[in-house]
């Protein structure tokens, strides 16, 4: 579960003293900024390129960021919004960007939000378990399905799951999940996470009738693909026990 060490981000702006301004930044080791190339794509970028990048940042463009989202590109987007105000950035989000700026904004402050969107996983790194599984995965709906049986997953609860299909047959610790799935790991307790991948489990179940995660005494969580009935389950012998009001309250932070 390592992550890459380079970082590459993409500016997309049609204004030249907002790109020299992205790119003339003190950028850290880590992030490799450039900006945006012109390609045969119905967007008019560069496929490669945007296939490539880890984070994609728009500049005063909401409508670019909604076809982008449309066209099925799944990386963060971040935004930097021209107009000063709460309506425009609301805007900005609702139309498909995972964060954004107003037109003032501290360039540590910016850097600092685009280095964080560069943690957060694709689906590209998971998707080839899916068709092992045999259950098909929206993340960005949080929808899973399988033969017309769905379930809603939280945004927890999905980030959870393409943690278990990037790592699959492996055994991952609860530590293991938290640091992976919480980019801020303050705050999140053993009891919070098993939680989580209780309700996972749950849903999981309802939809493929078994539940393809099992827990490996003393060590954590493995997901099979093999979703035969056979599959051994343990449940619960890694969690430890959980009042009823504690439960609820975990579950219920989302």
């Amino acid at each position: 579960m390592q992550f890459p060490q380079r970082r590459r981000v993409i500016i997309y702006s049609r204004d030249s003293d907002c790109k020299e301004l992205v790119l003339g930044a003190s950028w850290p080791a880590s992030i490799d900024i450039e900006a945006a190339t012109l390609g045969s794509s119905s967007l008019g970028f560069d496929d490669e390129q945007l296939a490539a990048c880890n984070c994609l940042i728009v500049h005063e463009d909401t409508a670019m960021v909604g076809s982008l989202r449309k066209s099925g590109f799944t990386h963060p987007i971040l935004c930097l919004v021209g107009e000063d105000g709460v309506k425009s950035r609301i805007a900005a989000l609702d139309g498909g960007a995972d964060d954004c700026l107003g037109p003032s904004f501290s360039l540590a402050e910016f850097i600092a939000r685009t280095e964080a969107l560069c943690r957060r996983r694709t689906h590209t790194e998971w998707r080839p378990a899916l068709e092992e599984c045999g259950f098909q995965l929206c993340a960005e709906s949080g929808t899973l399905s399988r033969d017309g049986q769905t379930a809603e997953l939280t945004r927890i609860e999905t980030r959870m799951l393409t943690v278990f299909l990037e790592n699959l047959g492996r055994v991952l610790s609860a530590e293991d999940m938290g640091s992976t799935v919480w980019e801020n790991r303050s705050g999140v307790s053993t009891n919070l996470i098993c939680v989580h991948v209780r309700n996972l489990r749950s849903k999981l179940k309802d939809v493929l009738e078994v539940d393809p995660i099992r827990t490996v005494r003393g060590r954590g969580y493995l997901m099979d693909s093999d979703s035969s009935p056979t599959l051994p389950l343990q449940d619960h012998v890694l969690e430890p026990r959980l009042n009823r009001s504690n439960g609820h309250a975990a579950a219920g932070i989302l």
